[in-house]
């Protein structure tokens, strides 16, 4: 990295290839209460054989919060399951039943490999018969909404063949999507019993130290108020966050009696209980809640990068005093995992964490709280409702940037990689952002074209390019963003940037990850 002649206020990071792992479908079954017996029994249905079908169905559904996705990760991780199948894929859906897109994260699980948007339907049947032929297999897909047979019988004639006893194990809030699967009798999980609730909620508020107890006193409220939770433990643990800093009985009382369960029984909806959790967080601490509605549901965020957003925004200035930003950064995504606004967290080798994902309930609460402020953009939008500050999208909605208000506009964030139908011409609309604080572009053409507009950007504080072609040659337009504080290139192996100043920036923070294309 010295090709880059820095000056002495730069530092620069060098982030190799080998630093993430995946564990999405990982929990430690210690933070899980009450599902010993349900894991049994979706278990038993594994063991089960359907000699008609190649590959048979369980559904587990249940109510949104409520532990599904936790117990079909308690079941794919146990011991026996490993044992029984001889290939395991896990696959989250949510609300976008593409087909290419679940056979490609299918790929992705099975050979812990990334691979390309662009690669064609054909080819990721063919790799998917060359790795399942003949193979037992199960695959988890987590998070259904979709009830389009059609849809799922596309999805069928890649998975169906020559898989005697392979099993797929889906989790859904509505049993009719149950039945569009052809699952007549579905697996309905309930809730926590009352018991189970308030065990859940006293390891929450005791941070799992089973020594440190509570007065009698306070254990009789925090009884009632576990079970007025319903046995979901989203909300148990939400309440808990809020109860671990709180000592006094008239505190407790106040959290019993609290007007949000009326709401929750008139909306049958947990959501006013998390927005409390949310009314709990300082002043920062929401804002930089409610901007991570701007990632679709189940997005994996990297924790570096989301505290870098977090930076430019100037959401942790003056956070803690004498403290670095950065560091208030890692206090704060501490404390949304710990009260649960953040969830199945992932380490880096080095044991710290490295990335997470939001629950999707946790995620329309922080659409709610952003309002119009937060604005993300794909191909179904058919317009972008009042003026975002926010916006993130796919490059299928990259024609609606012209209808922004370009003076209120301080987050540009691409979500995808598919730019092939995005022109130079259409490009150039980047240029009109002239108070973007942050801009993200995942592509792999034209940043010789971007140059030119993203120079413009005087008032950029982050920047993340995935390139493979076009910067190294034009590394100088980086010295005009005098305002610059961290920037995330993504190189091959082979790229070099040649040499550069860095004038007038007061501290920029050079991330380098090398990748190999596949």
């Amino acid at each position: 990295m010295s090709v880059l002649n820095l000056n002495s206020n730069v530092v620069v990071v060098e982030k190799a290839n080998n630093v993430r792992r995946e564990t999405c479908s990982y929990v430690l079954e210690s933070n899980i209460i009450g599902r010993e017996d349900d894991k049994n029994k979706i278990i038993s249905l594994l063991r089960q054989s359907h000699e008609n079908q190649q590959v048979s169905v369980v559904a587990i559904v249940g109510i949104g919060g409520l532990g599904k996705t936790a117990l079909a990760q308690l079941v794919y991780n146990d011991e026996e399951v490993q044992n029984l199948f001889e290939k395991r894929m896990w696959v989250c859906v949510s609300d976008n039943f593409d087909v290419k897109t679940i056979l490609k994260n299918i790929m992705e699980s099975l050979t812990n490999r990334k691979f390309d948007d662009t690669l064609s339907l054909q080819n990721l049947q063919n790799m998917l018969r060359d790795n399942l032929t003949g193979k037992k297999y199960l695959l988890v897909l987590d998070d259904i909404w979709n009830k389009s047979n059609e849809k799922w019988d596309q999805l069928t004639t890649y998975l169906m063949r020559d898989a005697q006893g392979s099993k797929i194990v889906v989790t859904t809030r509505s049993e009719s999507v149950a039945q569009t699967m052809g699952v007549s009798s579905p697996y309905v999980l309930n809730g926590l019993t009352p018991q189970e609730s308030w065990r859940l909620l006293k390891t929450v508020i005791t941070y799992g130290n089973e020594k440190q107890g509570v007065s009698r006193t306070l254990e009789s409220i925090g009884e009632k108020i576990a079970e007025k939770c319903k046995g979901v433990p989203l909300a148990i643990r939400s309440l808990g966050g809020i109860l671990q800093s709180k000592r006094e009985e008239r505190e407790w009382i106040e959290v019993l009696q609290g007007d949000f369960w009326k709401l929750c029984e008139d909306k049958d909806s947990i959501l006013p209980v998390l927005r409390l959790s949310y009314y709990n967080l300082s002043p920062q601490q929401r804002q930089c809640f409610a901007y991570c509605s701007l990632f679709p549901q189940d997005w994996k965020f990297m924790k570096d990068e989301l505290i870098q957003m977090w930076m430019a925004q100037g959401y942790l200035d003056g956070s803690v005093e004498k403290q670095c930003m950065k560091d208030v950064g890692n206090q704060f995504v501490n404390i949304f995992l710990k009260n649960s606004f953040f969830q199945d967290a992932t380490m880096n080798y080095h044991g710290d964490i490295d990335g997470f994902k939001m629950h999707d309930l946790m995620h329309d609460l922080a659409t709610q709280v952003a309002g119009n402020d937060c604005c993300y953009l794909d191909s179904k939008a058919k317009r972008c409702l009042g003026r975002p500050v926010h916006v993130s999208l796919k490059w299928d909605a990259f024609c609606m940037l012209e209808s922004l208000d370009s003076s209120r506009l301080r987050t540009l964030i691409m979500l995808d990689s598919n730019s092939e139908k995005v022109d130079e011409e259409e490009l150039s609309v980047i240029s009109n952002f002239k108070y973007l604080r942050v801009l993200r572009l995942v592509t792999s053409r034209h940043h010789s074209k971007l140059v030119g507009s993203i120079q413009k950007l005087k008032h950029l504080r982050h920047l993340n390019l995935s390139k493979r072609d076009g910067l190294k040659s034009h590394p100088k337009f980086i010295s005009n963003l005098v305002c610059l504080q961290t920037i995330n290139l993504l190189m091959n192996d082979d790229d070099k940037i040649e040499h550069t100043t860095t004038q007038g920036f007061d501290f920029v923070q050079l991330a380098f990850s090398t990748h190999k294309y596949n």
